[in-house]
């Protein structure tokens, strides 16, 4: 042991202190490189060009007495209290202790590959364990309104078990297993860390521990967000503005990527590199690979137990890969969340996977959390008390990770935001009729001389064309059984087995819209854009389709001779103008891309309905 000392902060006389109070028998090795930009690396990057880095092998002990600002800090006398340094067979560690009188005692130790630890003669042991870890967000928040998940994928033998601490305080945290371990595949966990910050995470292998400490950003700014959140039956789309710059569609960019990586370079494990965008968030959603809008799901844990507290990003995220791979056999696709009241909880989920996104982008973009405004829109058919049931969720959850006032949270109706955007982009004055096709409903908005006149909402909307009315299945639908065996032998063809086998597990649940729905999506897939694959697309297929083209003509006049027929009985003028919108209103084109023909089609209809 040392002689007596007096160790600075404490005042502790310590008469005993040895290297090994301090420092692990063993370093945990990680074939990696580390992510030094968001975590501490020892200074191990600037001496190594390898694929590896190491856990720091600090015990308790040392932050019993020092704080992760001590270890990050600089010394009276210039020095590192950490430093890696380079040797043959292994890497030495050089530890400095600061005691009274601005004198430090050094420690060193060596650890050596492929040797036991030899404590008697100061060396230690390496371990190699593969693994992969991720904060979201990578920011320091208020207690209050710190909700991190934290998630760990590991490979290899000898599970690893993550506790993190903040100061010599060890913080609660939940852990959720997204995928058990097996010989094939790593095992996903998601850790929840609820109203408490943390400054360093300790990872233990058996009595091998290691210690982590992440670079987590200060959330501070002013700017001020405004997001608008369509929440659809087929799709979800979202916008945002920021100090009132022009709205664009949500994304994450590499200035803003939400999940922090502790190493950059997976390519030695592809499995881990993908389990990222799989079962949290991907780093880039810039409209190439996964972009807005998307399709409406939520991936379930097969393990949920909602008589138990559930977790978004943990028991139930947003599948990003979904209509793109296979999903995890540990979890099950859920789609049409919208409208099912005996659903509460997937739709909660569902909207707080939305909320944390966006709650991310404000705190990694310099904004104000309480003063950011969230306007959601509702269909104005649904009933009063499914929407009060949505605002309450919205609201909740504002209050929950934003903080601030929820009169922030803005329901609007389906109805008048086309109008809006319509008035604001084309400047529209005159008699404006708006028709908002979703997946369930359509929603339409009369406007005459400025003044709103007429807002209805209906359960006639895209599902009408292509979903599965009467308690039938895809078996029965014209367009899956016209267009499945094609699709998936172009797929085949192509060698897209990645999609082909996507195609499969959807075709699985026999539900006509999420088929359908797959279909349209592979025409903005990368893989069939990188290929140029025409016969992938779906709606030129539809729109050469001289037989099954006669279904879009039936929907559309069905759908304008009761819009007419409705105004007429409220003794509204005709539209000068006819605004379509609406992810449903894409089908549109499936008749003509000639906009004079669909201004003479729809003139047709409203000249017979308002004379007869």
């Amino acid at each position: 042991g040392e002689a007596s000392v007096i160790l600075p902060i404490t005042g502790d006389d310590y008469p005993y202190l040895t290297i090994s109070d301090f420092l692990e028998d063993n370093i945990v090795k990680m074939p990696y490189r580390i992510n030094e930009k968001d975590y501490y690396d020892g200074g191990f990057n600037a001496i190594s060009v390898d694929n590896e880095s190491y856990l720091l092998p600090l015990k308790k002990l040392f932050f019993d007495f020092f704080t992760v600002d001590d270890l990050l800090g600089t010394l009276s006398n210039g020095q590192k209290m950490f430093e890696f340094r380079s040797n043959a067979g292994g890497v030495a560690v050089i530890l400095r202790i600061p005691i009274q009188k601005n004198y430090c005692i050094e420690y060193k130790r060596l650890y050596l590959n492929n040797n036991p630890a030899d404590i008697s003669n100061n060396q230690g042991g390496v371990i190699v364990k593969k693994f992969g870890l991720g904060i979201l967000p990578p920011v320091k928040m208020d207690d209050n309104l710190s909700h991190y998940r934290i998630a760990l994928f590991e490979k290899g033998d000898g599970n690893v078990v993550l506790t993190p601490y903040c100061g010599k305080e060890e913080v609660t945290a939940v852990k959720v297993v997204h995928t058990p371990k097996n010989n094939r595949n790593s095992g996903v966990e998601s850790y929840i860390i609820e109203k408490k910050s943390f400054d360093r995470l300790e990872l233990a292998r058996g009595s091998n521990v290691g210690v982590l400490i992440p670079i987590l950003r200060p959330a501070v700014g002013n700017k001020e967000f405004v997001f608008a959140v369509d929440f659809g039956t087929t799709n979800t789309h979202i916008e945002y503005s920021r100090d009132n710059i022009p709205s664009k569609a949500f994304e994450i960019g590499a200035n803003d990527i939400q999940i922090s990586k502790l190493h950059t370079n997976y390519q030695l494990d592809i499995d881990i590199a993908t389990s990222f965008d799989r079962y949290l968030i991907p780093s880039i959603i810039d409209g190439n690979e996964y972009g807005y809008p998307m399709r409406t799901a939520l991936a379930e844990s097969n393990f949920i137990n909602y008589d138990k507290s559930v977790y978004s990003m943990a028991h139930a995220h947003i599948p990003f890969k979904y209509e793109k791979e296979v999903c995890s056999k540990y979890y099950t696709v859920k789609t049409n969340l919208k409208w099912s009241n005996e659903e509460r909880m997937r739709v909660w989920l569902y909207i707080e996977n939305i909320i944390i996104l966006l709650r991310n982008k404000v705190l990694l973009n310099d904004g104000d959390l309480s003063k950011t405004q969230i306007k959601w829109f509702y269909p104005t058919s649904m009933v009063r008390h499914q929407i009060d049931a949505l605002e309450r969720i919205w609201r909740e959850l504002y209050k929950k990770y934003f903080g601030g006032n929820d009169q922030n949270v803005i329901g609007i109706p389906e109805s008048i935001a086309p109008y809006r955007y319509y008035k604001t982009t084309k400047g529209a004055q005159s008699s404006v009729l708006t028709i908002d096709i979703g997946g369930e409903t359509s929603d339409v908005f009369v406007v005459e001389d400025t003044k709103a006149k007429m807002m209805s909402s209906f359960r006639f909307a895209s599902n009408a064309i292509f979903g599965d009315a009467f308690g039938y299945n895809s078996d029965n639908n014209g367009f899956v059984s016209k267009y499945f065996d094609k699709i998936r032998s172009v797929l085949e063809t192509n060698g897209l087995n990645t999609l082909q086998n996507a195609l499969e597990d959807i075709v699985t649940q026999k539900k006509s819209s999420d088929i359908v729905a797959f279909f349209y999506a592979l025409s903005n897939n990368k893989d069939v854009k990188k290929q140029d694959i025409t016969a992938l697309d779906f709606h030129d297929k539809l729109s050469n389709d001289d037989c099954l083209k006669y279904v879009f003509v039936v929907f559309y006049a069905s759908l304008l001779y009761f819009i007419a027929k409705e105004m007429k009985a409220k003794g509204l003028k005709k539209p000068l103008t006819i605004a379509f919108s609406g992810n449903g209103s894409n089908s549109i084109k499936v008749l003509t891309n000639n906009t004079d023909t669909l201004m003479k089609f729809a003139k047709m209809i409203f000249d017979y309905a308002y004379h007869i």
